[in-house]
């Protein structure tokens, strides 16, 4: 793995004056590269693409930030976001050969342990990484709660068809209590998959997974789950 003082110093002419691929979503810009860093990490290679081009959008002074392993995180971090969104826009189309091809999402906490950082660093990167201070901005604003089921869903071995009911539930509880909205989304999703596995009698095996997935405490995930409840039966 680099050292941070490697990475500062590295020069044009040692990644490429410029990259593209035809698996990358779009084009980057003529600049420095991560790629040589991040083929050292096990990713599909659309994703360390997408990191690529993402890196090369920022503004030049957060590039030679000293919290190198976190820009590296919030680059690959941004472009499965990027990738998923793609992805959903071209389901909802028809365009997919596999319309349900979106739901392979990824676990933000183990790709911040495959960079070596801590939850408490992960967090931070929103703010050190804002649109404001980056000059990148993410698609996250696109993004709800139903785009955390997938994961949950494949985390607890439960099929697509069924990650599919569960996001069509949440879109109903969504229609019947808008403030969900608002909500935690993490939690919020982990409260209704526990929900549909409850109803529909199905036995989590991997429930301490399932929680530290989710990031939040089984009692959170219980009480998120006893409201989904009262909302789904009014």
């Amino acid at each position: 793995m680099m050292q941070s003082e490697e990475f500062d110093n590295l020069e044009e002419s040692q990644f490429g004056s410029e990259y593209s691929s035809k698996d990358s979503h779009v084009s980057s810009k003529k600049g420095k590269s991560i790629l040589p860093i991040l083929v050292t990490y096990s990713l599909p290679e659309h994703i360390i693409n997408g990191a690529d081009v993402i890196y090369n959008k920022m503004k030049p002074q957060v590039r030679r930030s000293n919290t190198y392993h976190m820009l590296l995180y919030y680059c690959t971090y941004c472009s499965y976001f990027e990738y998923i969104y793609e992805q959903k826009l071209l389901s909802k189309k028809g365009l997919l050969f596999d319309p349900k091809g979106y739901l392979d999402t990824f676990d933000s906490i183990q790709l911040g342990i495959k960079f070596g950082l801590k939850k408490g660093q992960l967090q931070k990167c929103d703010s050190l990484f804002s649109p404001l201070q980056s000059g990148y901005k993410p698609p996250l604003s696109s993004f709800s709660l139903l785009d955390y089921i997938p994961n949950y869903g494949k985390c607890i071995n439960l099929s697509n068809e069924s990650i599919v009911d569960i996001i069509e539930l949440a879109e109903e509880l969504l229609k019947k209590e808008p403030k969900l909205y608002k909500e935690q989304r993490r939690s919020t999703a982990a409260g209704i998959v526990y929900y549909f596995t409850i109803i529909n009698g199905i036995s989590i095996n991997n429930l301490d997974e399932f929680v530290r997935l989710s990031t939040y405490s089984f009692t959170t995930i219980e009480n998120i789950y006893k409201r989904i409840a009262i909302i789904d039966n009014s």
